[in-house]
């Protein structure tokens, strides 16, 4: 397992930038990892007290062409030593038997995320960078979504964010006025109130 700061930034996008990030972020140097069909199961989670949600999560990665990854994460929110937030994530792979055993012991009601997402790798400054393009359906058809995300230490992490940023709007001309709430939260904010 390896603990690290996600340094990343998502904002909700048209479907006509949807349409037309991928041959731009080829023509910036990015290269294009192709499509997979993601997965998601929040196997535990909770509001944090840095605010944002912390959760456990397990993930069946499949690309069109092939056979099914498997990984387990956790993603929880901190202050680095300046007071500022920021996300730490566990990651490792895991199987298809562990994802299955930790499924079934999982709560019946376990949030369940499935997305569509196109993943470019390359760089933002002198970081290596992962831009993700998502389509993603929670009940009411797709919305798309730009992700932008540098792996980092404590140390760094607001100065990354920062540069992910930037590069969005300066690059992609992505407005990053507001930025998107993470897929666990806007799958709480789609369902209907109890009550």
């Amino acid at each position: 397992m390896s603990t690290h700061v996600e340094a990343e930034v998502k904002y909700k996008i048209s479907a006509e930038e949807y349409a037309q990030l991928t041959k731009l972020l080829v023509s910036l140097g990015f290269v294009n990892q192709g499509v997979v069909m993601q997965e998601d199961y929040h196997i535990a989670h909770n509001t944090s007290p840095f605010g944002g949600m912390d959760f456990q999560r397990i993930r069946k990665t499949t690309p069109l062409s092939g056979v099914s990854e498997y990984s387990w994460d956790k993603k929880s929110n901190s202050v680095d030593a300046h007071g500022n937030k920021v996300r730490l994530e566990d990651s490792r792979p895991s199987s298809e038997e562990e994802y299955n055993q930790l499924l079934s012991g999982a709560p019946t009601d376990s949030p369940r995320v499935m997305k569509r997402r196109h993943n470019f790798v390359g760089t933002i400054g002198t970081w290596s960078a992962t831009i993700s393009v998502d389509a993603v359906d929670f009940g009411a058809g797709d919305s798309y979504f730009v992700e932008a995300e540098i792996i980092t230490d404590l140390e760094h992490g607001v100065e990354a964010k920062e540069l992910c940023k930037q590069w969005l709007a300066e690059n992609l001309d992505i407005d990053i006025t507001t930025e998107a709430p993470g897929y666990l939260k806007q799958f709480f904010a789609s369902r209907p109130m109890a009550g």
